[in-house]
């Protein structure tokens, strides 16, 4: 296989791949409602259906970025696509299953959420920023489209077998990563570092931390709106179907950010401007969504949450391989930033479930929101005060 094929087969295997990223989680919330009658599920126990793949991202990046170090990574995703398809089939037959399917595909997710800027940069390519584009522009165009058809699917055959169908996805990414060649570099000769003394420069390195707290903050937000954004559109009177409609342009609208995004951050002044435009994106949706006069309104905040959210989560990844001297230091960088960013997040969409239980309106969570994008905004223009000439290298 020449170099152009292989580049070819690993593009297509990179995208296979991501089609897993967020599919399993997103499938939930559009879910609310039947979830509540199926199962006699409460509010915060369908939030913590959300928190579960949250507190798997905090507790186990970490365990996979140093699992990175020691274990063949091809063989790492192969094991845990398989674990994705089989418990996200597994989970569908009652409560217990699943609390516990989820789990897995939590850790699972987290797994592939970790080892993907490895891969990108073993890859030895030179557009890696294009690369992250077009990973998490996958992931926003498979979510938004589970989104927009999971409840009619769900109608028409039932939840479970909607839920189900999403195993194939993993079932094909894991055949078409497996028949990918893999990619042998050397070792770089300063990764005979003891992995803990890898992992103790950089947990004291402080533009990793902006990064960890920018990467936490812009998790928390999003998977508080993915888990509760239905609730609120049908609290403004609107039909469950139509509500998972927005929801569906909620996610899709992302997608061209998700792409574009990565690429506009080769200079500290792009992401300067970049990090702007997202504190205002937050803040413009999260208003729009508290003013609630009418669908166009709701529709405005949608898109601009939308395209916020997809832009700030694929600068998050983007940033961990421009700060990561070696694939092997993504591995650590990844963990490190994942595992203590999504630990911030996790307890989000349970917290939220709680108090829109205790309040019953949405405004003082979107107040709170707000709050936080604000302090994301903060992070990141810190992020850039602190940047250092590893930035656009890739």
């Amino acid at each position: 296989m020449n170099k152009s094929q292989s580049q070819l087969s690993f593009t297509v295997a990179l995208i296979l791949i991501a089609t897993n990223l967020r599919m399993a989680i997103i499938s939930i919330p559009p879910l609310t409602s039947i979830l509540e009658q199926g199962l006699h599920m409460s509010q915060p126990q369908i939030g913590m259906l959300t928190s579960i793949p949250l507190i798997c991202f905090g507790i186990f990046s970490v365990i996979i970025g140093a699992l990175a170090q020691k274990w063949n990574v091809k063989v790492l995703i192969a094991s845990f696509l398989a674990l994705l398809m089989v418990f996200n089939f597994l989970r569908v037959y009652n409560q217990t299953l699943l609390y516990i399917g989820t789990f897995a595909v939590g850790l699972s997710i987290t797994a592939l959420n970790v080892l993907i800027p490895v891969i990108v940069l073993q890859s030895g390519r030179t557009d890696t920023n294009r690369l992250n584009g077009i990973y998490t522009a996958t992931f926003n165009v498979c979510a938004a489209v589970v989104s927009l058809i999971i409840v009619p699917l769900a109608h028409l055959i039932s939840w479970q077998i909607a839920i189900q169908l999403l195993s194939l996805p993993a079932l094909i990414a894991l055949i078409g990563w497996t028949m990918t060649p893999q990619n042998h570099q050397p070792a770089p000769a300063h990764t005979a570092q003891p992995l803990w003394h890898r992992y103790g420069h950089f947990i004291t390195t402080r533009q990793v931390w902006f990064l960890t707290f920018f990467f936490g903050f812009q998790s928390l937000i999003f998977y508080v709106t993915s888990a509760w954004l239905p609730s609120i559109m049908t609290s403004h009177g609107m039909s469950s179907t139509l509500a998972g409609i927005f929801f569906g342009i909620f996610q899709f609208i992302g997608v061209p950010a998700s792409y574009f995004a990565p690429q506009l951050m080769s200079s500290r002044e792009q992401l300067h401007r970049m990090f702007w435009l997202i504190g205002i994106g937050y803040l413009l949706g999260f208003a729009l969504l508290a003013l609630n006069t009418g669908r166009i309104t709701d529709l405005l905040a949608c898109l601009s949450l939308g395209i916020t959210s997809s832009a700030s989560f694929a600068m998050a990844l983007t940033l961990i391989t421009m700060v990561s001297p070696t694939p092997q230091d993504a591995g650590v960088i990844g963990g490190i930033v994942q595992s203590c960013g999504y630990l911030i997040a996790s307890s989000g969409p349970l917290l939220a479930g709680i108090m829109i239980k205790s309040l019953g309106n949405w405004l003082l969570i979107l107040g709170v929101l707000g709050v936080i994008a604000i302090l994301l905004l903060t992070m990141g223009l810190s992020l850039v005060r602190n940047v250092d000439a590893s930035f656009g290298k890739h």
